[in-house]
């Protein structure tokens, strides 16, 4: 049994797991501050996602191959579809993003962000090109079209927006040739107005509020404001723990979802920032190295895609928090507060830790 331990202990990425810890305790002590305004039991509620997470993370660390997971790519699929129909059942076309379950809501948008890149990551495995034309692309398009959609419908621009980045992102990752780049290209280029009219009202105003922060200072801008006030308030240093004067004071809004970072930057100060960057600049460096390392085209492909995930998710809510990005609805992985958003972004190291194991299985049997 000790044996036995001691060959799993072996092969478990223990750097990753470190910035994953970092990481972790960041979001907790955030949520934790923010209870003293929102409920106390908004931070046990994390720490039983985190503890459910772990789990999954333990479970799919144990999994014999992460290759394993290709037998129920596209009926995962098929289920969050299915969950995003039933939200908008739900909904009677109203804004509804959740499913109720009694003591726990989960949020289908976040479950499909997973359920893409495994779709993805599946299509370039089996269908392997050296350069891919723009009949590839039209697939891909398929697969994207209806979950974009029903997300875009509920109404979740930005998930929809991430999802879209993060799936153009292994796109060319997989290669293009020059003439499909060229069309995608200009296609984004031509259908920009038409999607900006699509935009609701809310949603073009929040754009507006970014081009134009004084005009809309009180409007669209005011998110944005205040949070700026708040990383600045921060310093180098910070207020301290529980004494964060914006987020306190309820200048802040969002200050546990959305605005997490800036309640996190305005009571650990500039130096906190740096520490929790390094941690999240550590999980992409590992997460590029296992995708590196796999031993096959399906796990390379979910490694880059799952880092992907993380990196955008992470780069477009610390530059929206900071001004630099319109307001969107878009989580900062472990740190936001949020059951289904902390939930796959754990079940996805784990997938990460599962592709690193099986590459030190093949390494020790090619050293035999």
């Amino acid at each position: 049994m000790e044996e036995e331990i001691k060959f799993y202990l072996k092969k478990i990425d223990w750097l990753l797991l470190l910035f994953l810890s970092g990481i972790l305790l960041a979001g907790f002590l955030t949520v934790k501050s923010v209870s003293i305004i929102e409920g106390n039991s908004l931070a046990n509620k994390q720490l039983l996602w985190y503890t459910i997470g772990f789990v999954f993370i333990f479970i799919l660390f144990f999994l014999k191959d992460y290759r394993l997971l290709r037998k129920v790519v596209w009926w995962f699929y098929a289920f969050c579809i299915i969950l995003l129909i039933l939200v908008m059942v739900v909904s009677h076309g109203k804004v509804h993003r959740w499913i109720h379950l009694g003591f726990i809501s989960i949020q289908p948008s976040e479950f499909t962000k997973l359920a893409i890149i495994l779709a993805l990551s599946d299509f370039f495995s089996r269908r392997i090109k050296e350069r891919y034309t723009l009949q590839d692309i039209v697939l891909v398009g398929c697969i994207l079209a209806i979950p974009l959609w029903l997300i875009k419908k509920q109404p979740d621009l930005g998930t929809a927006v991430l999802i879209a980045i993060v799936s153009a992102t292994i796109i060319f990752f997989a290669r293009l040739n020059l003439k499909t780049i060229i069309i995608i290209v200009t296609s984004i280029i031509i259908a920009f107005p038409v999607f900006y009219h699509s935009m609701l009202p809310y949603q073009r105003q929040r754009l507006e509020a970014f081009l134009h922060p004084d005009k809309y200072k009180q409007q669209g801008g005011y998110h944005i404001n205040e949070s700026k006030i708040a990383v600045g308030t921060g310093g180098k240093w910070g207020q301290g723990f529980k004494h964060g004067i914006q987020v306190h004071l309820r200048f802040l809004p969002e200050s546990h979802t959305d605005f997490a970072f800036a309640t996190f930057a305005e009571e650990w100060g500039f130096w906190g920032c740096c520490l929790l960057i390094a941690c999240y600049l550590g999980i992409f460096w590992r997460g590029l190295s296992i995708s590196k390392e796999a031993k096959d085209r399906f796990g390379v492909f979910l490694a880059f895609g799952i880092t992907a995930l993380l990196f955008w998710q992470t780069f477009i809510n610390m530059i929206m928090v900071l001004g630099w990005a319109p307001v969107v609805g878009i989580p900062l992985p472990l740190v936001s507060y949020g059951g289904s958003s902390a939930l796959v972004t754990l079940t996805s190291i784990g997938i990460l830790l599962n592709i690193h194991k099986c590459h030190m299985e093949t390494s020790s049997c090619l050293l035999e």
